[in-house]
């Protein structure tokens, strides 16, 4: 059950049982399911990110766990790439719950195992489903600040390292 809003009263007004359920006995369940959450040290739900660069690109799952409190959403990855990306591409990964907005919304780091350097960015979420990996956080972004366009130009490989962390709104 979602929590209900309020509704004005005003002397005289009857409470009816359907007033009662809708305002008062159903926010109530709902608060008790929060706070049964925080009472069982908020279990984390597991996803399996799609990662993309111009293709689909195989990878271990080592680790990507999320929470949904209420419309925020919390999480971590880790990601372990199998495959192979495409040069020049934007990275882009799928987000564990709808977005309601788009924006800077956590950190992340690229490590490339072929060249041993470590490239830190800004998980940005850029639609509604999908987060991208920005060199820079600025009001406006554009194609050129997103790794895999930028800084990391490579194409993923293997053994390469993906992990981060990121809170942002559930639409």
């Amino acid at each position: 059950m979602a929590y209900t809003a309020p509704t004005a009263v005003s002397a005289g007004d009857a409470i009816t049982a359907s007033l009662y359920n809708t305002y008062v006995k159903d926010n109530i369940i709902d608060h008790e399911t929060y706070v049964s959450q925080i009472r069982s040290g908020f279990n984390t739900s597991s996803w399996t990110p799609t990662l993309t660069q111009g293709v689909n690109v195989t990878k271990t799952v080592t680790s990507a766990r999320y929470i949904q409190i209420g419309k925020i959403v919390i999480g971590s990855f880790f990601l372990i790439v199998t495959g192979a990306g495409t040069a020049s591409n934007t990275i882009v990964m799928s987000l564990p719950v709808t977005a309601a907005t788009n924006g800077s919304r956590g950190t992340m780091t690229l490590y490339d195992s072929s060249s041993l350097n470590v490239y830190p960015g800004i998980f940005f979420v850029s639609t509604s489903t999908t987060a991208q990996f920005s060199t820079t956080q600025t009001a406006q972004l554009n194609s050129q600040q997103y790794l895999g366009y930028a800084n990391f130009t490579a194409g993923l490989a293997v053994s390469d390292q993906i992990e981060g962390s990121f809170i942002y709104e559930a639409a």
